[in-house]
Formats: C-alpha cells, sequence, structure tokens
C-alpha cells in the first residue's frame, strides 16, 4: 500500500510538472513581441547569456549560474524572413522548449517575467549573422549586509537632495540590456513635428496672460523666492493658498485678493514674493493686449521640496521639454548621470501610476521597504518632490516584514516590522527607521498586515494605496476579510503577470489595480467571467481570480 502511495505521489509531481511546463509556454508564445532595431547584449553581473545561432533552433548549454533569484528572460530573435513560409513562432517554441529543459524553473515559476525582443534591423541572412540570438537571464543578486549599508547611504543622500537623483546599484530592471531597448523603443517611436499648413493666412490666436519665460520659470521663481524661514518654518505649515491676482493690458500685476481666510504672516509672503516677480506677458484677443484675472493655487510650506508648486484654474502646469531646457540653460548643467537617475525614476511604473491615482483622493500610501523596493521608494519620494497633490497623502504606512525576525518566528498577523508617518515631513525618518530595522529575510511578504495597520490609523483616508514587489509571495492573504478600506494597488516594475492575491484584494474593497503605469478597474468582472491584465488572463469564480 505505501509503495503504490508513493508512486501514485511521483506520478502526479510529474504530471503537474509537465503540466506547467505546458501552459507556461504557452503564456511567453502569447506575449506581444517588443520590435527594437538591434541589441548586443553584455555579460553583466547576476546574468547569465545563453545564445542560439541565426535560423536554428540549437540553444547552446548552460555552463554557469548566476547567484540569486531568477527575476526575468529576454528571448531576443531577428524578425528577418528568408522565405514567406517561415514559421518564426515554431522556432521559438523549439528554442524556449530548449531552454526549459536546461533551466525548468523559465516555464514553471510563472511568476518570472519573459520579454520577448524582435531585432527590426536585419536586411539579409549575412546581416542575421551578426545579430545576438538567445536568451538572457537576469537574476536578483542576493544582498550582503555592506551593500545594504551603502543603499541606505544612498537612499538617504537622496532624501536630503532629490535633485541628485537616487543612485542605484544591482538592479536587473536598469541593467545595460533594459536600457538598450528602452533607448531602441524611444527612437523608433520618434515622429515628424507637424508641418504648419502651406498657403494659409495666420491668424494670431488668443491668449491667457502668463508668465513671460513660461511655466517651469514660473515655479522655478516661486520655489526661488518664497523663504525657507520665518513663521511658515516656525510653525510647520505646509498648505495651499488661493488667489486671484489682475494683470493689465502692459503685463502689470495688481489688485491680489484671497479666496480663503489665510493667516497674516503667509499674507504677506504671498503679497512680497507676487509684487516682486516681473511683468508678465498680458493676454490678448483679436490680437490687441487686454486686462485678465489670473487664479493661482499656490504650495506654501516649510518644506523645500514642495514648497513653490502651483496650479492655474486649478490645474496643474504642463512643463514643456522647451521651458525646462530654457531655465536649465541659465543654471550649471546637471550631472549626465543624475539626469539619468531623474528619468529614469520619471518613466517608471510607480511614479506614473501615482500621478494616475492620487489627484483623485486623499490615500495612505502602504509600502514594502525591503532591498527589492529601493529604487520604487525613491521614485515614490521622487513624484513627492513634484507633485502639486501631494498633500494628498494623509498617511504613509512602511514594513519591512519582521524587523529581521527569523523566518521561523513569523507568524500570519503578527510579523511586524510596520511603521507610521502622517506628516510629509516624518516620511525621511519614517522611511529610514524602517530599513534599519529589517530587510525581510525570507522573500515572503506581510503585505496585509500592513493593510490592516494602516487602515487603523488613518481615519482620514478615502483609499489605501499598496505599493508590492510582485515578485514576492504574500504569506498573509488569509486576513483579506479584515480590510473594509478601498485598496488599490500600484505593482512595481514592467510586469506581465500580477499574482493574483492583489486581484483579489482589489476586487473584495472596490479598488483599482494599477499595472504598467495604467489604471484598471475590476468592478464589472462577474462570476465567470474573464478578464487580462499585463498580458495574462485571469477566470472569476466569484470569490477568486486565478491565472490561466
Amino acid at each position: 500500500m505505501i509503495r503504490t502511495v508513493t508512486i501514485l505521489s511521483v506520478f502526479l509531481v510529474i504530471f503537474y510538472g509537465v503540466k506547467a511546463q505546458e501552459d507556461g509556454l504557452q503564456r511567453v508564445l502569447s506575449l506581444e513581441a517588443q520590435r527594437v532595431d538591434r541589441v548586443d547584449p553584455q555579460k553583466e553581473a547576476n546574468t547569465v547569456i545563453i545564445p542560439s545561432s541565426f535560423s536554428k533552433d540549437a540553444v547552446q548549454r548552460v555552463t554557469s549560474k548566476s547567484s540569486g533569484d531568477l527575476l526575468r528572460v529576454y528571448y531576443i530573435y531577428t524578425g528577418y524572413r528568408q522565405s514567406s513560409g517561415f514559421d518564426q513562432e515554431a522556432l521559438n517554441k523549439q528554442r524556449i522548449t530548449r531552454l526549459a529543459e536546461m533551466v525548468p524553473e523559465v516555464l514553471e515559476n510563472r511568476y518570472i517575467e519573459w520579454k520577448i525582443i524582435e531585432q527590426t534591423g536585419c536586411t539579409s541572412p549575412q546581416i542575421g549573422r551578426t545579430f545576438f540570438h538567445g536568451f538572457v537571464l537576469e537574476y536578483r543578486p542576493p544582498v550582503s549586509e555592506r551593500e545594504r549599508q551603502q543603499e541606505l547611504q544612498n537612499l538617504k543622500a537622496f532624501l536630503e537632495d532629490p535633485n541628485v537623483g537616487y543612485r542605484y546599484e544591482n538592479d536587473p530592471s536598469v541593467s545595460n540590456l533594459s536600457k538598450q531597448i528602452r533607448t531602441s523603443n524611444s527612437s523608433n517611436n520618434t515622429t515628424n513635428e507637424a508641418q504648419t499648413p502651406q498657403g494659409e493666412e495666420n491668424q494670431e490666436p488668443d491668449v491667457d496672460a502668463h508668465y513671460p519665460e513660461g511655466n517651469f520659470a514660473l515655479y522655478e521663481y516661486f520655489k526661488d523666492n518664497i523663504p525657507g524661514g520665518g513663521k511658515i518654518a516656525l510653525n510647520r505649515d505646509d498648505l495651499w493658498v488661493a488667489f486671484d491676482m489682475e494683470v493689465d493690458e502692459n503685463g502689470k500685476i495688481g489688485n491680489i485678493t484671497f479666496k480663503d481666510e489665510v493667516k497674516e504672516y503667509v499674507q504677506e509672503v504671498v503679497f512680497s514674493v507676487i509684487n516682486e516677480m516681473p511683468d508678465w506677458s498680458p493676454a490678448r484677443k483679436n490680437g490687441n493686449s487686454i486686462p485678465s484675472k489670473v487664479n493661482i493655487d499656490l504650495r506654501m510650506s516649510y518644506s523645500p521640496i514642495v514648497r513653490g508648486m502651483y496650479k492655474r484654474d486649478g490645474q496643474k502646469p504642463d512643463f514643456n521639454k522647451e521651458e525646462i531646457a530654457e531655465a536649465q540653460a541659465q543654471m550649471e548643467e546637471p550631472d549626465d548621470a543624475a539626469k539619468e537617475r531623474i528619468n529614469a525614476a520619471e518613466n517608471s511604473t510607480v511614479y506614473r501610476s501615482m500621478e494616475a491615482v492620487i489627484p483623485k483622493e486623499k490615500v495612505c500610501v502602504v509600502m514594502d521597504v525591503t532591498s527589492s523596493m529601493s529604487i520604487h521608494l525613491a521614485s515614490m519620494n521622487w513624484w513627492l518632490v513634484n507633485s502639486p497633490d501631494s498633500l494628498n497623502i494623509v498617511h504613509y504606512t512602511f514594513f519591512n516584514d519582521g524587523d529581521n525576525a527569523e523566518d521561523r518566528k513569523k507568524k500570519v498577523g503578527r510579523t511586524g516590522g510596520i511603521y507610521h508617518g502622517q506628516k510629509l515631513r516624518e516620511l525621511p525618518a519614517t522611511l529610514m527607521e524602517a530599513m534599519h530595522k529589517g530587510n525581510g529575510g525570507d522573500v515572503v511578504e506581510n503585505d496585509f498586515e500592513a493593510l490592516i495597520a494602516a487602515q487603523n490609523q488613518s481615519q482620514n483616508a478615502d483609499a489605501l494605496l499598496l505599493i508590492v514587489d510582485n515578485f514576492s509571495d504574500v504569506r498573509d492573504e488569509d486576513l483579506l476579510p479584515q480590510i473594509s478600506m478601498k485598496t488599490h494597488v500600484i505593482v512595481a516594475g514592467d510586469v506581465t503577470v500580477v499574482r493574483e492575491c492583489y486581484l483579489n484584494l482589489a476586487k473584495a474593497t472596490g479598488g483599482d489595480l494599477l499595472v504598467n503605469g495604467k489604471r484598471l478597474s475590476l468592478e464589472n468582472v462577474q462570476p465567470g467571467g474573464r478578464v487580462t491584465i499585463a498580458e495574462s488572463t485571469y477566470h472569476y469564480d466569484g470569490n477568486n481570480f486565478r491565472l490561466l
């Protein structure tokens, strides 16, 4: 009897392993390819390069394995066809199957990210043989204590001066290969600027009054001229002040009127800053200058990272690239590396997702601060620095999965390592305390315990906003019934599949998913229905989602 059970167990293990491989292969083959001109993978820390050959299904044997957990697989091939009957999908299937025979987890672990890259720059078989074909495996590196301390120092420096950008290290998401792909995509997506139709008479358009050098220069003026000291600093004020001002036909400013009751010392600062401002370009109608009224909401704050933000007519200003370039030409040229780091933050999924949700609601941000999240923490903070809507974050909760507790001692609902703050000025200290106290240990996190703790301390919020590491599993999804507050979920990073527990969380609480910078609602998904998110399809049975 025992032998029969043992044989049956072995059979089931083999059966489910084969089924996982088959399902994984179908998911990978269904992914849409990113088309780039050409990439040239180079050996990097924590990567393994596995070449193939032009039009061949042979895959070089894996002779080494990087340390750490496998995070991402790039499959790279050329789109050139010698014959219209050539079956690229069949070749892809053969190559991927051969890789899986050597590294089974590439298909068995459904949360490993796959990126399919089709190179479009090949024009002949001879040229094709000079292109790279094959796979690049990227591993999440283990973090030594020395690297961890350097990471904390980098984040501390960034919080003190966000304009230098966060200096990231050992992060596969910013590998040279990923940069090559982004650069190639950017060059492929450029379009010619619109041409003005010839032969038509150009009529001068009507324009509103505006700061002569543009919106970004006005932001720089406010930031530089609102004083950092005085009673605003003494009282730790952080508020929006709404007022109207008149701009006459010559661009002169006058008659400032506050819309709400404003403290006298705040009014004095506003009067001083506006009265010393250069003349504006007046409004024009039918080719003539006219007087007009301008509506401004101005951020007055003790904090230099948000002081000077403004809205006009209730809308955030649009800082176009020409204005920024012109304003920055007056200043010292920023360090190229700093500009690259800032650009990476602004293009991150966390930055774009926060822009999609926070302006609409008052939220409590709940975020994992284990080492895998440092680049995403920097993106979150960079959004706070640049967004006039950062006052809509009314509470912060950071969690580190247990304050370095031994993994065997972590209990569902009692893992700990959760830290709170309510004010913007508390964010750096709260964040650094949470990071100093722990680094997670295992890759399983206590997201739901942290949500419950945040829910109990953030009564002023309309919703919770959980920012998650999709690569890490969750130990406490059984706590979901205790979460009654609407919860939105930002999935950090560029992903093709999202863990089911986050779909279940958003659906149960009436929140949205924010994936790859897009906001998605699950409200209309009915029992028995299906939904496709980030190139993956899920079935909903009325209680839970299941990845197909």
